[in-house]
């Protein structure tokens, strides 16, 4: 599980075991103010590509890019050598 900061430190994003984002707003701990499933595994890791992008790493080996303003949007990247 990874989590991080987004849109101006005014929310957290926490990945799950069960695949899910769950997003926070800073200091309201006990309410998820969203979550997005999605990812068939562990959310292990997470790299902001914007305020609202995310790129994460799942257990089933596989990136893919989530846009948080739209809802439940998620692609898997490819890589071609």
């Amino acid at each position: 599980m990874d989590s991080l900061f987004l849109q101006s430190n005014s929310k957290v994003v926490c990945g799950d075991g069960d695949g899910a984002l769950q997003i926070f707003n800073w200091g309201e701990w006990g309410n998820i103010s969203d979550s997005y499933p999605g990812h068939p595994a562990s959310v292990d890791c997470m790299v902001p590509l914007s305020e609202d992008i995310l790129c994460t790493g799942c257990m089933d080996g596989k990136l893919r890019y989530v846009i948080l303003t739209c809802v439940r949007c998620s692609c898997d990247l490819e890589f071609r050598g």
